[in-house]
This record gives structure tokens, C-alpha cells and sequence, in this order.
């Protein structure tokens, strides 16, 4: 059911007095039965009833979220929002935990949406399509156990969902228990024909060495999705694996004619390249490999290996150097055995590698403010702060390395700076200051703990209405009359975002000490105050 703009508008800002009156057992009992209608317009009439009556209860603010989340021009962050103020006048609320995991789930943000999840579950919402969204968070975050527990949950409570089925087989699939795995994805597909499960399936067959099996059921996934790159590159998988070179090779270049940029496709292509002795090819699909996906260790490694069979001593050893700053492990050691080897040495008489090896001619402002982030973690902050730096010279738009430096101002004692900047960058992208609210309440796994803490120490300060556990609110004083941003703050103006702060005046000026940064839109763009510094 889709509630035009107009109606729900005028049930978000609804006031009392319009509403009809009900007690709070009749909104409580009102919004239990919402929760257990399977009948979608009754539920809908239910939460307007209880948005209008009482709009800025739990029930109100869960039931305006639910009613929000019908709109499709509604902003996915706006209902987190709403959800979110609900449960914190009512943290029992399940269903509200329920659809704010979901929603989260939608934002990749993993971790809070299996926290959410685990909480509706824990709080009796145990169906299997709720287990079964669990399963889907915690699979995503790395948590394969516990996703396979709650995979198998999902199928006993309910033995009708085909992805429960599919990704439960494609846990017993990379676990080796190829078995298992077929019994799984053939129930998934009895209740449904869908291309993963056939895939996944033809992967079981061919870890069994079943490849007849195998290229049936890529023949059926083919058939439902001619289109997809991912099917001819598993099938040019298999073939590697019975040693079919000129078959692997011609589904690879199947897949990349679908997308020229598919990163397994072309690792595949240089693989059989570089196996069947043809360098220039393994060199060209995995050098478009690094550039496509610059993160992926394989890639660099691959070309190690074409580097060292063609006689490039140099060149290999700065590409396994790159492969093993992308890596850990036993891969890792693998590539430092290879480098070892290539110059004739133990592993113990080489350092170990890192990133910070990359030539600077390759790094992006990204990569720079990933050197930052380790650096930060290591409680290296003033080496952490020239690479945000030299990020920000080569890109000053760059966010990320905004909040960065700002995280580390404020373990710099530099806190005021650091809050001034923070605050610069979430006040002008209100999206992005939802997104990380989000990550700092519930957790995010794409950032190390020491960021974490910091990032949630800085949130307290910047946001009074959001607490971590034990953090106090900081203290905030009044500015003096007539005092100007330029007697106080040292700015850099970029023209295309609002301005950010490079830090206070100093010393600091009578009056300046709870003065709170705002952009001038006046001031032109790609220029600084008369009393800003150099940004070295």
C-alpha cells in the first residue's frame, strides 16, 4: 500500500488536537494487532490511526516510520531516524528493530542491521523469513557459523524460503561439503529456479568433480540469465580445473565481452594466460585487473609471476610487494616467500611488507588516507595527519579524510578544532551525517576499534543528544556579542562544499572560546581568509 505524499505529510505533522482521542492501553493494543494482520491495507489504516492519535509515542514514531517507509520518494535515513527515536523511548519494540535492520541491511551497514535483528529475534519475532534476514547480515559481516545456524533456523520454522536453502548450501559449499551443499540448493530449487542456486550448484559438482553436472546446471543458470557475466566465469572456473585451458579462455572473454571490467573474469583470463605460457595476455588482463580493482592482492601477484617468467626482476618484486601489503596470512607469507626467493633470501633478512611500500607515483587520495587509518590505529597520529594532508592537497572535497583529520586533532589536544571540522563536514551532507550516526551506534566492521572509539567520542561531543556508554555531554559557553568567524577561525574555501576549518586562531581571541564555526556563502570560492595559513 503506497500513501501519497500529501496524506502523509499531514500524518507526520499531525497535531493532537485533530486526532481522535485514545488511551495508551488502545494504542498499544492497536499496534499489536498491526503487527499480527497479514492483511497489508488493515495494518496501513492501524499505524495512520496511531500515528495521528499519537504521534510522538514509540507506537507513533514506529507507526509514522512504517507509513514513511511506503513513500517512495522517502529517504531510507529519515525512517531509520524515526525508527530510531521510537526505540529510544521503547527499546522493546521488536517489529521496530525488525524493520530498522532491514533498512539498514538496504544501507550495507551489516552490522547494525544484525544487532537490530538479533535483538527482534531475541525479542520473540522468531519466523523463518526474520531468521533468515539474520542469517543474511551475519554472513555478510564474516559471521559464517552463526549465519549457518540461523540459515538452518530459518528452514525449520519455515521450509519455503529458497535462499535459506541457497545460502546454506553455499555455506556447506565453501566449507567442502559438497554433498550437503547439493542436497541444499536442489530444495532451493524445487520451491524456485533461480540462476544462484543453479550456479552454486554447478560449483558443488564441480569441487566433486562432476563436471558433466556441472556445465548442466551453468547450462540452466545460461538459460534464465544469458546476460550475466558471472555464470561464464564460473564455467571458465571449472575448466581451469580440468586443465582445459582454450575452453576456460574462451568463457572468461565471454564474460568480459558482458563487462570488460568484471574483476574475477579477468583474474581468470590471466590465469589461464600465464599457465599457458602466454605472457603479454596474463600481463594485460591482470594489469586492467589492478586498475579495475586495485585492492585485490591476486592481481599484483599474477603479475609478479609474469614479471619473474620474463625476466623483470625489479618490476616482480614491487608487485609482490603490492600483493602482500593487500594480504594476510599464510598468503601474505606466501608472497614474501616469492620476494625472498627472487632476491635470494630468507624470509627473516626481509622487512615486513606494508602498503607504505607502494611507489608514491601510484597512490591515490584514498589510498593515502588508508595509510592514514593504519597509521591512526597505531596511535601514529602525527604521520597519520601528513597523509590526510597530502589526500586532502590532491583532492580538498575528500570527506573522509576530513572526519580523519578531525579524529586525530581531537587525540592531538586539538579537540575544539577538531569538533569545529567535524561539524563542518556532517552539517553539510545531511545523508552522510545519518549514515554515520548509524555507524557509530551500532558498529560498522569497515572501520578498526581505535577509529571506532574515536569517532564515537567525537559524536558525543559534536551531538548532545547522542551518548556512548559513560560519555558526558561537553560543556558549551556563549560567544561574545559582535564577534566574527574571521577573528577566530582559520578557514580554507574549496567552492564546491562549505567551507572547512583548518583550526582557531592562536592564540585565541576575547570572545572566540564558544563561538561554533558557519559557513559564510558570501566569501568566493577557492580562496582563504586574510588571516588563513598555508595548508602544509
Amino acid at each position: 500500500m503506497k500513501i501519497q505524499h500529501a496524506v502523509l505529510l499531514a500524518i507526520l505533522i499531525a497535531a493532537p488536537c485533530a486526532a481522535a482521542a485514545y488511551s495508551p492501553a488502545e494504542i498499544k493494543d492497536m499496534f499489536q494487532r498491526s503487527v499480527k494482520t497479514k492483511d497489508l491495507k488493515e495494518r496501513g489504516m492501524l499505524r495512520m490511526k496511531i500515528a495521528e492519535a499519537d504521534p510522538d509515542s514509540a507506537y507513533g514514531l514506529a507507526s509514522r516510520a512504517y507509513l514513511l517507509n511506503e513513500d517512495p520518494r522517502a529517504s531510507v535515513t529519515e525512517v531509520i531516524a524515526l525508527y530510531t527515536k521510537a526505540l529510544e523511548l521503547d527499546d522493546s519494540l521488536a517489529v521496530a528493530h525488525y524493520n530498522r535492520g532491514n533498512l539498514l541491511f538496504n544501507l550495507r551497514q551489516y552490522r547494525g542491521a544484525a544487532s537490530d535483528l538479533q535483538i527482534a529475534v531475541e525479542s520473540g519475532l522468531t519466523s523463518g523469513p526474520i531468521y533468515n534476514a539474520l542469517a543474511d547480515s551475519q554472513y555478510q559481516i564474516g559471521e559464517r557459523d552463526k549465519a549457518f545456524e540461523n540459515y538452518s533456523k530459518a528452514i525449520e520454522l519455515d521450509k519455503n524460503i529458497p535462499f535459506a536453502y541457497n545460502n546454506r548450501g553455499a555455506i556447506y559449499k565453501e566449507r567442502g561439503e559438497y554433498d550437503k551443499a547439493i542436497a541444499d540448493l536442489t530444495a532451493a530449487l524445487k520451491l524456485s529456479r533461480f540462476a544462484m542456486a543453479y550456479m552454486n550448484r554447478g560449483d558443488a559438482y564441480s569441487g566433486k568433480k562432476e563436471y558433466q553436472k556441472a556445465l548442466e546446471d551453468y547450462k540452466s543458470a545460461q538459460a534464465l540469465v544469458p546476460y550475466l557475466p558471472d555464470v561464464y566465469q564460473r564455467r571458465g572456473r571449472m575448466y581451469y580445473a580440468m586443465g582445459d585451458d582454450p575452453k576456460a579462455k574462451a568463457e572468461f572473454q565471454k564474460a568480459l565481452i558482458l563487462d570488460p571490467r568484471d574483476p574475477q573474469s579477468l583474474q581468470g583470463l590471466g590465469d589461464v594466460e600465464l599457465r599457458s605460457g602466454e605472457y603479454a595476455g596474463a600481463e594485460a588482463a591482470y594489469t586492467k585487473g589492478s586498475a579495475v580493482a586495485p585492492g585485490i592482492a591476486s592481481f599484483h601477484g599474477g603479475l609478479g609471476a609474469v614479471y619473474a617468467a620474463t625476466g623483470r626482476k625489479d618490476m616482480a618484486m614491487d608487485a609482490y610487494r603490492r600483493a602482500a601489503a593487500r594480504s594476510g596470512g599464510k598468503l601474505k607469507e606466501e608472497y614474501r616467500l616469492k620476494m625472498a626467493r627472487l632476491a635470494g633470501k630468507d624470509l627473516e633478512e626481509l622487512d615486513e611488507e606494508r602498503e607504505d611500500d607502494i611507489p608514491d607515483s601510484e597512490l591515490t587520495p584514498g589510498l593515502y588516507v588508508g595509510r592514514a587509518e593504519r597509521k591512526m590505529e597505531a596511535g601514529k597520529y602525527k604521520a597519520a595527519e601528513g597523509y590526510l594532508k597530502t589526500a586532502l592537497k590532491m583532492n580538498p572535497d575528500l570527506s573522509e579524510a576530513m572526519i580523519d583529520l578531525s579524529l586525530v586533532m581531537l587525540r592531538t589536544s586539538r579537540r575544539s578544532e577538531g569538533v569545529e571540522l567535524f561539524s563542518t563536514v556532517l552539517d553539510s551532507d545531511q545523508s552522510r551525517k545519518a549514515a554515520l550516526k548509524n555507524s557509530v551506534t551500532y558498529g560498522d566492521f569497515a572501520y578498526g576499534r581505535n577509529k571506532m572509539a574515536m569517532l564515537r567520542e567525537m559524536y558525543a561531543l559534536y551531538d548532545e543528544t547522542w551518548r556512548a556508554p559513560g560519555d558526558k555531554a561537553p560543556a558549551r559557553t556563549k560567544a561574545a556579542a559582535g564577534v566574527a568567524m574571521a577573528d577566530c577561525f582559520c578557514v580554507h574555501y574549496t567552492g564546491r562544499i562549505p567551507p572547512y576549518i583548518i583550526g582557531r586562531i592562536d592564540p585565541p581571541r576575547p570572545g572566540c572560546a564558544g563561538l561554533k564555526f558557519k559557513a559564510d556563502p558570501s566569501k568566493p570560492p577557492d580562496t582563504g581568509l586574510k588571516n588563513c595559513l598555508d595548508f602544509e
